[in-house]
């Protein structure tokens, strides 16, 4: 049983809201929006944020004939400007020869940002030379339309580490920001996401929530709801093995519960998740995590199969921001291991 949960998405974006001191919210749906549906968010929450990004053209396509109105950025390679300006998608420029081509084939208006490598080494110009070679370039073709600046950083723990990382990215950053400021004092300036938009330094004119919406970062309620039924029970005796490889030998009689839920369903199920909620107790995840399945010993339950099992739940159960941190891994990678239709 898997659902979002709609009421708990706005809650999230006006939690985010009190911390951006007026700033834009632009939220991020790429990749389906995290595996969650992109079409059902973006209509779920499009009169609470100010604009929507995502990372691909059919990314943005889908949500224009789904009938979005909102500014959608693109933060992907774009390969179609054309396609983009007819479709109202605001396209980012990574690099001059990007615009140089823009140049020469943009025919309408196209709106677009620039997008900074401060840092990620991913994409985007990396001297404030460059930058004005893009903005002098852009005054060739008055079609185009420079809208916003942006960088991406490579940290956004709240750690004091990644706090002197962040400033260093924004120390670098600065002189992109002062030449877009003078050719247009408008320009949307733009760098925070999810575990940085409450560093005031880094909040500028949007932020760019992503997992944060979902409750993939402290202090944010988890949106996503994942349940299973407990559908057969086996009594294990002392010195028996349970599952793949026997990594888990009963000390004990026991009474274990196999879950019709497994990685196929969500992929952090085989990190390090210790226990899950089965009614108002926790019960331990017995050794190996199978694709479809897993155990928990449900010994002292009454009567457990048809139960219950909560996997995902911020009222009573693991929050995304919990299995983040018990994993070790990024909230994202569990948001997008989420596979309900399997």
């Amino acid at each position: 049983m898997f659902s979002v949960n709609v009421k708990v998405l706005r809650e999230n974006i006006k939690l985010i809201r009190s911390k951006v001191c007026g700033s834009k919210i632009c939220a991020v749906l790429k990749t389906n929006a995290y595996g969650l549906g992109d079409v059902f968010v973006a209509k779920a929450i499009e009169n609470h944020v100010d604009m929507f990004a995502v990372a691909k053209m059919h990314e943005a396509e889908r949500l224009r004939h789904a009938d979005i109105k909102k500014p959608i950025l693109l933060l992907g390679i774009c390969g179609d400007f054309e396609r983009a300006s007819s479709l109202e998608i605001i396209a980012t420029v990574h690099d001059v020869s990007q615009m140089r081509e823009l140049v020469c084939k943009c025919k309408k208006d196209t709106h677009i940002h620039i997008e900074v490598d401060t840092g990620m080494n991913r994409f985007g110009i990396r001297h404030p030379w460059q930058l004005k070679t893009v903005l002098d370039l852009a005054k060739k073709n008055t079609n185009i339309k420079i809208d916003g600046l942006y960088t991406h950083f490579s940290h956004e723990d709240d750690t004091a580490e990644s706090r002197a990382r962040i400033d260093k990215q924004l120390f670098r950053f600065a002189p992109f920001r002062a030449i877009m400021r003078r050719y247009n004092p408008k320009a949307i300036i733009h760098a925070a996401s999810s575990g940085s938009l409450g560093y005031p330094p880094a909040q500028f004119d949007m932020v760019r929530p992503g997992k944060a919406l979902y409750g993939g970062w402290d202090g944010y309620k988890t949106a996503v709801r994942l349940h299973a039924k407990i559908v057969s029970v086996r009594t294990v005796l002392p010195g028996e093995n349970v599952g793949y490889g026997g990594l888990f030998t009963a000390t004990k009689r026991m009474q274990v519960g196999v879950v019709s839920c497994g990685y196929a369903v969500a992929g952090f199920l085989a990190y390090h998740t210790p226990d899950l909620l089965v009614g108002k107790k926790r019960c331990e995840i017995l050794g190996r995590v199978c694709m479809d399945t897993m155990f928990l010993d449900v010994t002292g339950i009454h009567d457990p199969v048809g139960k219950t099992v909560t996997i995902l739940d911020d009222v009573r159960g693991a929050r995304l921001s919990d299995v983040a941190k018990q994993t070790g891994k990024s909230a994202a990678i569990h948001i997008c291991s989420l596979n309900p239709l399997r």
